[in-house]
């Protein structure tokens, strides 16, 4: 980052602190809802609707969050729709709704090791080139001498 600008240099500090604070924001909506989850399995009603509360207030903030306008609006509905929601509309939601942000949140883990992978992949193949050019140009004579 030696050449690049103090103006570029602002911008990619914010983006991170932007993307911390969206990943920030499902990790607490995730452990929210999974809360939610929870005090509904035991019944508890009083329980459950103050994680409902706060689960409605995670998606506002998500929506607060993150830059693009097409998240915003959908974190918006979804949690409009979850506060009009009674609890068995809440509880069809919150299933597919922790699922999706624990792939979100599992993405550049996943992403991460895919590419650890294909770098490994091309270490070893371009290893195997430079066997196969060595035996190529000795004539196969170095594999024999060392047999």
């Amino acid at each position: 980052m030696a050449f690049t600008s103090k103006k570029k240099q602002d911008g990619l500090v914010e983006e991170k602190k932007g993307e911390e604070e969206w990943k920030g924001v499902l990790r607490d909506l995730t452990n929210e809802t999974k809360a939610y989850q929870d005090a509904r399995k035991r019944k508890d009603n009083d329980v459950a609707a103050q994680h409902s509360e706060r689960v409605h207030q995670l998606m506002l903030k998500a929506a607060e969050v993150h830059p693009d306008p097409t998240v915003k609006e959908k974190f918006k509905k979804d949690a409009e729709e979850w506060n009009k929601g009674d609890n068995k509309l809440k509880d069809i939601m919150s299933h597919p709704f922790v699922q999706g942000l624990a792939i979100l949140l599992a993405a550049p883990f996943a992403l991460a090791g895919g590419a650890l992978f294909a770098a490994g992949a091309l270490v070893y193949g371009t290893g195997k080139l430079i066997v196969g050019l060595g035996d190529a140009l000795t004539f196969g004579q170095f594999r024999h001498w060392t047999s």
